[in-house]
């Protein structure tokens, strides 16, 4: 896991997008609070992992450092998990359409 982690840093930096790929969806695969890269699926997955999860997940990302700093430094990312969350909701409620 810490060598995907690594080698998704190291693909990013340099362009490289099939290993980058590759991690994210390794990644993805093993997806747990403490991870945090700024890729579109690996952070679908993330969104997914937060907003659809069980209430100790989000309890567990909500008191990490790294989600502070995602609140500061990237607020659309609220919006997104905004979002995602109440499709999850309404897609559970008995009267979703």
């Amino acid at each position: 896991m810490t060598l995907a982690q690594h080698l998704l840093v190291a693909a990013d930096r340099y362009g490289l997008d099939r290993p980058k790929l590759m991690c994210e969806r390794r990644l993805g695969l093993e997806m747990d609070v403490s991870m945090q890269h700024n890729c579109s699926r690996l952070k679908a997955k993330c969104i997914d992992f937060i907003a659809g999860g069980s209430q100790e997940n989000l309890d567990a990302v909500l008191a990490t450092e790294g989600y502070k700093h995602l609140v500061v430094s990237s607020p659309l990312v609220m919006t997104e998990l905004l979002k995602a969350a109440h499709r999850k909701k309404r897609s559970r409620s008995p009267d979703a359409k």
